[in-house]
């Protein structure tokens, strides 16, 4: 909620009838968001700087095992077959319009997923027809963050 996310409509109406009561008597999430807070530098894509704001750390550990569930809940609710534990899944926060630009290369080759909340949580995925524990995933959270998870036999 502290990310574009946030301002989204879904986002303020989420804040507003759940999440800052939590946050109010959550003394322990108060304390680890506070914790991430910083001051950057804000520049345009073009290079303009336009001053200095409070921006929170993205929890790389965190948001890595988040996706990594919401990925093995979404297969298995596609598929109706859970990945294996062997495979592996990477994911990667997309932040810069180039990624999501690189990304989006991909999107004609991936179904729409069967269930949206939209303007909440969309997802678009496919997998490998002879090796189908190998998949891709793209979610989107609140039409701003962006995901992307490749899962994939570990070799190991």
């Amino acid at each position: 909620m502290f990310t574009e996310a946030g301002v989204s409509d879904a986002g303020k109406k989420l804040w507003d009838e759940k999440l800052h009561r939590m946050y109010k008597k959550n003394l322990g999430l108060k304390k680890r968001i506070a914790s991430s807070l910083h001051e950057v530098d804000l520049f345009t894509p073009s290079g303009i700087a336009l001053g200095r704001r409070m921006a929170i750390r993205h929890d790389e550990i965190r948001s890595e095992k988040v996706i990594n569930k919401i990925v093995r809940g979404l297969y298995y609710y596609e598929y109706r077959k859970p990945l294996p534990a062997s495979v592996e899944i990477t994911n990667h926060l997309l932040q810069q319009p180039s990624e999501i630009a690189e990304m989006e290369k991909f999107a004609p080759m991936l179904l729409f997923g069967s269930r949206k909340w939209p303007s909440v949580f969309e997802y678009r995925f496919n997998r490998v027809a002879e090796q189908p524990e190998g998949s891709m995933w793209i979610m989107r959270f609140y039409g701003k963050v962006v995901f992307w998870a490749i899962s994939s036999k570990n070799a190991g």
